[in-house]
């Protein structure tokens, strides 16, 4: 909802934006491998794997562990991926931010010091959500959620244009497919 220039800033749309938000990428590689943690708990915990006593089934879920936990190795390294072709597209372009093309637009953060197309959240976490929803198939409404809402916090900002969270977001997607495809780290 834009009003004058500038968008609306609810409660709901300011926590969106912080909890978002940061200025070190590492940071949310952190919050992604603690997202990622959760979801092999949440896993375990459904198909009662830990808690299992027979041996063979204890070996199984470790080894099912670490296939999982292979598999968040995997989805940040599709992110890095995405990470190279969106600032490697970001610099071809040198597309402007919304408040750099109008002053009037106001934003709650601090406009970052490199071009607006496209989103450097949205190709990050579409390439992690698509290799993780791979990987957790019944998690790939929560995972959608997580990456629709780490993109729209980009717009709520206002420091990024709708299109510049599609284009994101297909890299992502097409980082993550490539590395699914290729099934690891050569």
């Amino acid at each position: 909802v834009l009003t004058r220039r500038t968008i609306e800033i609810t409660a709901g749309r300011a926590r969106c934006i912080l909890y978002l938000h940061c200025d070190v990428g590492l940071i949310e590689h952190v919050r992604y491998e603690h997202f990622n943690l959760q979801l092999i708990a949440r896993q375990e915990r459904q198909t009662n794997i830990r808690n299992d006593s027979r041996r063979h089934d204890r070996v199984a879920a470790g080894e099912w562990r670490c296939v999982l936990l292979g598999r968040g190795r995997l989805a940040h390294a599709a992110a890095f991926d995405a990470i190279i072709v969106c600032f490697d597209t970001k610099f071809t372009y040198w597309f402007i931010r919304p408040p750099q093309a109008d002053p009037a637009i106001t934003t709650p953060i601090g406009l970052p010091n490199h071009p607006s197309y496209p989103s450097a959240h949205s190709c990050e976490t579409g390439a992690w959500v698509t290799v993780l929803a791979d990987a957790f198939p019944s998690e790939r409404p929560a995972l959608a959620a997580y990456a629709q809402e780490a993109s729209i916090s980009r717009l709520y900002a206002g420091i990024h244009y709708r299109f510049d969270l599609e284009a994101g977001e297909a890299i992502g997607r097409a980082a993550g497919r490539l590395a699914l495809e290729r099934g690891g780290l050569e």
